[in-house]
């Protein structure tokens, strides 16, 4: 097997456009507070610079999705390489892969390709990129999720196509 999916450069950066917004009114609100209070202020604040740096890590992700040429997912007979984005896990061999599962979501299509011991598989991640994929984490069960608005591919082929992979890797391993 030999697949290449690119990411789909004409998303619509939703959550940087979500996190941006709360970020102005969150700046509105620190400027102009409703109620008064230095302890209010700080807090806002604090917020303010949290809500921020996230931010700047989703434009700085999006960029990279805007301008890497290499910015896709890859499918071999060795496994999954993922370069999707800056929160991407990087290449993953067929026998680290427990199952590959594919969901729905608010009338969006989604894969999730789980891999054993996630936990630890997070764990080998920078500290910076362990927050966002721990996030995923909590919201799929897996670090490694491929939403029908990053590639321009349909996922239910690929679901059908990967399903001999994953049955080959638990019969080898059994």
């Amino acid at each position: 097997m030999q697949l290449s999916i690119p990411v789909n450069r004409r998303r619509i950066p939703t959550a940087l456009l979500f996190y941006f917004a709360i970020g102005v009114i969150w700046a509105y609100l620190t400027i102009f507070p409703p109620i008064g209070g230095v302890m209010y202020q700080v807090l806002f604040g604090i917020s303010l610079v949290a809500l921020s740096l996230r931010v700047v890590v989703l434009l700085i992700d999006y960029g990279k999705t805007l301008l890497d040429k290499s910015a896709a997912i890859n499918f071999t007979d060795e496994g999954v390489d993922d370069k999707r984005s800056i929160f991407s896990c990087g290449a993953i061999p067929w026998k680290r892969i427990a199952a590959v599962d594919l969901g729905h979501l608010r009338r969006m299509k989604f894969l999730v390709i789980r891999v054993d011991d996630p936990e630890g598989f997070v764990r080998m991640q920078p500290r910076w990129k362990r927050l966002f994929l721990n996030e995923t984490m909590k919201r799929f069960g897996s670090p490694v999720v491929i939403s029908q608005l990053w590639v321009r591919y349909d996922l239910t082929v690929l679901w059908e196509s990967l399903q001999p992979y994953v049955a080959g890797r638990q019969i080898t391993t059994s």
